[in-house]
């Protein structure tokens, strides 16, 4: 049996964003999401987050997109002179030497522990942008889903085989295929759940309601609406049916050894 966690990224991003993710989990196949806890519109999301109780939430830490949460003075290897973040993934793929290990602890940890209070059922970490490749920031995310109990994202064997050592859960499988007009279609979202073994496989998504405001933040705003719409048919279920997937959320793994 193939167990599937459908998780939507970027809660948070927008309002709309957020409002079309939580169509994608209720009205469509998504399963799970990941809150992003420090753009200016966390106030104003809150409340419809804690309107699904039941909902699976992740922290989706982010060091790439507006601001920080932490003082500038305090992650200076991760901001610019304006005291946001330096955008993109970038700098945290290709230029080890100009980050600070400590930095990505104190911002990673101050996103997680505001999280945490949000009264939302916290399962898990990712990152955005996948910044987690970064091996510094692999080993701060390793750390902080050890010590609070959470399953962390694995991009690829190699980090699922490291968390796997380090006793951190996660799931056996991982695509983020699901991304970019030209992918957007059953055809894919079908090769994809066949490529995945059995037992439990994240498939990453980005569904949201496009408007202006997506598109000032985000070079990815069309095709979220697009995702949305796939997520939320009939037919892209009735596949999930046909090949025999069962739908779940990261809190399966709590106790799961994998």
């Amino acid at each position: 049996m193939k167990s599937l966690i459908i998780h939507a990224d970027d809660f948070g991003l927008t309002p709309e964003v957020s409002r079309g993710i939580l169509d994608a989990c209720s009205k469509g196949i998504a399963t799970s999401t990941s809150i992003m806890v420090n753009t200016p519109y966390l106030d104003e999301v809150l409340p419809s987050a804690r309107s699904h109780p039941d909902l699976d939430f992740g922290i989706h830490v982010n060091l790439t997109h507006g601001s920080p949460l932490s003082p500038p003075d305090r992650i200076p290897s991760l901001v610019n002179k304006d005291g946001r973040f330096f955008g993109g993934p970038r700098k945290f793929l290709e230029d080890l030497s100009a980050l600070r290990i400590e930095d990505i602890e104190t911002e990673a940890r101050a996103q997680l522990e505001l999280g945490l209070s949000l009264g939302l059922a916290i399962s898990h970490l990712d990152s955005h942008h996948h910044v987690h490749r970064n091996p510094y920031v692999l080993t701060v995310l390793t750390g902080l889903a050890k010590r609070y109990g959470l399953a962390l994202r694995s991009l690829d064997s190699q980090m699922r085989r490291r968390l796997t050592l380090a006793g951190v859960r996660t799931p056996l499988g991982f695509s983020a295929e699901f991304f970019g007009e030209e992918n957007l279609r059953l055809v894919v979202f079908r090769r994809i759940l066949k490529s995945f073994p059995s037992g439990i496989s994240e498939f990453c998504c980005h569904p949201g309601y496009s408007d202006k405001l997506l598109s000032e933040v985000s070079s990815y705003s069309d095709e979220r609406q697009l995702e949305l719409t796939l997520l939320t048919g009939k037919e892209t279920a009735q596949l999930v049916r046909d090949l025999r997937c069962k739908l779940v959320d990261f809190r399966v793994l709590q106790g799961v050894g994998v």
